[in-house]
C-alpha cells in the first residue's frame, strides 16, 4: 500500500458475505471505524474496509511473526528470558490501557 510518497506493509484479513450474516458486517464495519480511529504502537492500525466485491476485506498493518497466542504456543518451552516476557505483557498491558483510555473495551 502507498501513502504519501512512502510504501507500507499491510495484511489484509477476508470474511465471504455467505458465511458472514448482515448484522455481522453491520458489526466489522462499526468496529472498524472505530478502530481506525486508534493510533498506538502496540495496538495493531486499522487503515479500512473494502466492501464492493466479496470477499469483506479489512485493510490493517503487518504485524510479523504472526499472533502473541500463535508464538507463545510455538515457543512455549523456548521462553526462558523473563526480561524479554515482561517486555511483551508490558506491551500488551500498554495496549490495553490506551484502549480503555479511549472506552474501548478489547475482546
Amino acid at each position: 500500500m502507498k501513502r504519501k510518497n512512502c510504501t507500507i506493509d499491510i495484511a489484509v484479513k477476508s470474511a465471504r458475505t455467505t458465511v458472514v450474516t448482515k448484522e455481522g458486517i453491520k458489526e466489522m464495519m462499526r468496529e472498524a471505524r472505530i478502530m481506525r480511529n486508534y493510533v498506538h504502537q502496540n495496538v495493531v492500525r486499522i487503515y479500512g474496509v473494502a466492501l464492493d466485491d466479496d470477499p469483506i476485506m479489512i485493510v490493517m498493518e503487518l504485524v510479523r511473526g504472526g499472533s502473541l497466542l500463535e508464538f507463545l504456543k510455538s515457543n512455549s518451552t523456548k521462553i526462558t528470558d523473563s526480561e524479554r516476557l515482561n517486555h511483551m505483557a508490558s506491551s500488551a498491558a500498554w495496549g490495553l490501557e490506551y484502549l480503555h483510555s479511549r472506552s474501548c473495551i478489547h475482546r
